[in-house]
């Protein structure tokens, strides 16, 4: 009898697990499917960026990844021997007030350093450490979900749908961007250099506020080799609260 009962409570013991097993599994596949939106700050003229870059091209490549790559302009203006300067045509002073913001809300400083990653608007790292971005992805998709923006298209346009919760404010950015780029690089840290790069920064447009429930936008078809994202975010923190793809991501 003693032996059937030790026998029982092992089973149970072992169902109670798998079933524990099971949720996690679930609830590991439900932060899989969570959008995650990560944005590099980088330049051609950054000899460190590169590798940054790579990592980025590997996390676009993901399903539910949302990459950018947002050249900024003050690398620009340094010299570098007798490799001189290098102006990165995808920089802009735009995409430099944007890591701006972002640094001074999430680390108190105007302080700016390529490259550098922010994932969904809300925590940034090193763009060359793959580890700790990977963990930063795995704690935004826990802690701060981005819902999911679904875009439709039709003959002449793309329908964003989205929704929202109560008592944000927030606005809607459309985010342009070139799919693929090459660059042989003539000064600058990486003079001599070819460097491939993906989902490169043309141009953000500030579409207005966003209000709670499900909202629609309608934007153009994206020209042949771009492509364009809709990031909805909330003005107080600068959080990410929800993104999507014009079309979907072909690495």
């Amino acid at each position: 009898m003693r032996t059937r009962l030790i026998l029982l409570s092992i089973l149970a013991f072992a169902s109670a697990c798998d079933v524990r097993g099971a949720d996690a599994d679930r609830a590991n596949q439900a932060a899989e499917e969570v959008p995650a939106v990560v944005e590099l700050f980088t330049s051609q003229s950054c000899s460190s960026c590169p590798p940054a870059e790579a990592i980025l091209g590997r996390l676009a490549a993901k399903p539910n990844v949302i990459a950018l790559e947002w050249h900024v302009d003050y690398w620009n203006r340094l010299d570098v021997g007798a490799a001189g300067r290098w102006k990165d045509p995808y920089s802009s002073a735009a995409h430099t007030e944007r890591q701006n913001t972002y640094n001074r809300a999430i680390r108190g400083t105007d302080g700016v350093y390529t490259p550098q990653a922010v994932v969904n608007g809300i925590r940034e790292t090193s763009g060359s450490n793959a580890q700790h971005l990977a963990d930063l992805i795995r704690l935004a998709r826990r802690d701060s979900p981005v819902t999911a923006a679904i875009a439709t298209r039709n003959d002449t346009d793309i329908g964003f749908t989205a929704s929202l919760p109560a008592g944000l404010r927030a606005n809607a950015f459309l985010v342009s961007f070139k799919r693929s780029a090459f660059t042989r690089v003539k000064g600058g840290e990486n003079n001599g250099r070819e460097l491939p790069e993906v989902n490169v920064v043309r141009d953000i447009k500030d579409l207005g506020p966003a209000k709670p429930g499900v909202i629609r936008f309608a934007v153009a078809i994206p020209a042949q080799g771009d492509n364009c994202a809709l990031l909805i975010q909330e003005k107080a923190s600068g959080r990410i609260l929800s993104a999507g793809y014009c079309t979907p991501y072909q690495p």
